[in-house]
């Protein structure tokens, strides 16, 4: 008949006493009243009273041995008193359970004797079965374990008689070949460290039977049972054995959870790297106009890139870094380049993508190298060197004009070669320069040529007021000579046609009358409509006078028609070219102002 332990669901033989899963033991007693077997509910409340809390801190081998010994009767208890050496549970309130149904109390029977017999063959079973169990897996895993196991049963001197009774008496031949048979089918299962682990601990939180000592009875002697050394050693060392790999495998859960907590310490560092970088490309990256990467935005300076590439250095093992480093390194390079031309205007030439039209802070070089045209920025870059440049060589132009100019001037007196033509357009050229202190400086230096121009220019305005004094008074002399030989023939009437008379030099055709000069109310002067602004007009298309550079003198009064004889003041028109000052002003020709007819010493009928 096949028996299921109530607590673990192991299926036992009829004759199996006790379950070699949790140690339950099957009833084998009856009840007195009714004959019927006693069940496990009632034989688990024969524990009722026991508090396993004061039992918390005992070992199971001396719980064993104490349970055992605590249902002996008196006279067995006084013959393996000397087995229970110093037991005393500790008095610790801890919860337990009330209806605990554990294997202690499942030891406790009615009848002494056949409790005792039970209890002996139980611990036996459950003692070889948990010792061929835990010794197949410290086989496999802690040879080492065994051979120190042996080592010390080595020491223990056992009497071979003893030895063999209580081999006997723990190892019946049926018990022992079953659970030799279970032990090997369970060693062949494939285990891990950890679910080994659990398994033994499992199976030492069931308390275990423990062996009661087993008596010798012969006619002449009572001798106590022990339990084998051996057995008892190798239990120790069993344990043990669980206990190092229970702190094995909570070791290695330990070591698992640590790798996993760095793991993921290293992931979320990993993450906040990647958004720190990001936050460092994305700054770059604003610092252009677009997209493109060319031209960079006006208000970037050198300190945000160090700024950034400072934050960056601290990802110096990231596979980005080498990446932005050089856009950084990019941005520091065209920062410079921006740096060093503006530093030479006024205003920042180069702003974005534009090229400002400034001028230069100082009369300096730009001694900045050209850039390789890489880009369009390259190439702004370029362009604002050469306008430094020719604004610098301008420059350069004025200063040396000024020098060569001023170099000129010796003892305070300019050379004919300088003209006041030339200073004015040099000084238009010192005022146009950019720079105000350049300004100020050549204008100084210019003041020398001024003054020696001034000074020369004074003395050819005396000697020209001179010599215009001495051809008035030359021409005055010719107008009296004149005026006294038209005295003399100032009744002769002069008629003014083609025939009238010519002078070889150059004198009025027709000369004046003094009577007709002082008739100055006379309406005979006065001029026919248009006929005064011809003759002008005449005169200046025929290059015999400039517009300003003519007079028109009275003569005499004929038939009612005033004559008048016209003279050029200068010799600017080119009918006069060569002539000097001092034949002027030069008479033309006489005119009929009412007719407008004129007639001079020339073939033309104007002057020869």
């Amino acid at each position: 008949m096949e028996k299921i332990c109530p607590n673990c669901g192991f299926k036992a033989s009829e004759i199996t006493p006790v379950c070699p899963n949790c140690g339950f033991k099957w009833a084998e007693k009856e009840d007195p009243s009714t004959g019927a077997p006693i069940g496990d509910e009632q034989l688990g409340r024969e524990n009722d009273d026991i508090r396993w809390s004061d039992y918390k801190h005992v070992s199971i081998g001396e719980m064993e041995e104490h349970f055992g010994e605590a249902h002996r009767d008196p006279e067995e208890k006084n013959k393996t008193t000397s087995r229970v050496t110093g037991f005393q549970p500790k008095d610790e309130a801890v919860d337990e359970d009330p209806e605990d149904t554990s294997v202690f109390s499942h030891k406790q029977t009615a009848d002494p004797v056949t409790r005792e017999t039970d209890d002996e063959q139980t611990a036996e079973m459950l003692a070889a079965h948990d010792a061929e169990i835990l010794s197949a897996y410290i086989r496999r895993h802690k040879g080492e374990l065994e051979e120190s196991a042996e080592a010390e049963d080595a020491d223990q001197v056992v009497p071979a008689d003893t030895k063999d009774t209580t081999a006997q008496q723990l190892t019946p031949p049926d018990a022992e070949a079953e659970i030799e048979k279970q032990n090997e089918a369970k060693v062949q299962e494939p285990t891990s460290p950890i679910a080994e682990t659990q398994r033994i601990d499992t199976e030492e939180t069931v308390p275990q039977q423990s062996v009661p000592a087993v008596e010798a009875t012969n006619d002449s002697n009572s001798t106590k049972g022990s339990p084998a050394p051996k057995k008892k050693s190798k239990r120790i060392v069993y344990l043990a054995a669980a206990v190092c790999l229970i702190a094995a495998g909570g070791g290695w859960l330990y070591y698992q959870q640590q790798q996993t907590a760095a793991q993921e310490a290293q992931e979320a560092k990993a993450a906040q790297d990647t958004v720190e970088l990001d936050q460092i490309e994305s700054a770059l990256n604003d610092m252009y106009t677009s997209q493109a990467h060319v031209y960079l935005n006006s208000d970037v300076t050198a300190d945000s890139v160090e700024a950034l590439q400072e934050q960056l250095d601290a990802f110096k093992e990231s596979d980005r870094y080498q990446d932005l480093s050089a856009e950084a390194a990019a941005l520091s390079d065209k920062i410079a380049a921006l740096d060093e031309i503006n530093a030479y205007f006024t205003d920042p030439a180069v702003v974005e993508d534009q090229l400002n039209q400034v001028s230069l802070k100082e009369a300096t070089a730009v001694s900045m190298s050209k850039r390789a045209e890489n880009d369009d920025f390259d190439t702004l870059i370029n362009q604002a060197i050469t306008m430094g440049q020719s604004q610098y060589q301008e420059i350069q132009e004025v200063q040396n004009a000024v020098k060569s100019m001023t170099a000129l001037i010796k003892d305070g007196e300019a050379p004919d070669s300088v003209t006041r033509s030339n200073y004015n357009d040099l000084v238009k050229k010192v005022q146009a320069l950019p720079i105000e202190s350049e300004v100020t400086t050549l204008s100084e230096a210019l003041k020398t040529v001024d003054t020696s121009l001034t000074k020369r220019e004074t003395a050819e305005k005396a000697a020209a007021e001179k010599a215009a004094a001495e051809q008035a008074a030359a021409a005055e002399a010719a107008q009296s000579a004149s005026n006294s030989t038209a005295q003399s023939s100032s009744e002769e009437e002069y008629i003014l046609s083609p025939n009238t008379p010519t002078n070889t030099n150059n004198q009025p055709i027709i000369p004046a009358r003094q009577s007709d000069l002082a008739d100055t109310n006379n309406s005979a002067w006065n001029w026919g409509d248009g006929v005064k602004e011809k003759i002008i007009a005449t005169a200046i298309a025929r290059g015999y006078v400039v517009e300003g550079g003519y007079t028109f003198e009275r003569v005499r009064i004929v038939d009612g028609e005033g004559y008048y004889n016209f003279y050029a003041t200068n010799a600017q028109g080119s009918l006069l070219k060569g002539t000097g000052d001092a034949a002027l002003p030069m008479y033309l020709f006489t005119v009929n102002a009412k007719t407008g007819y004129f007639r001079g010493n020339g073939n033309d009928h104007t002057v020869r």
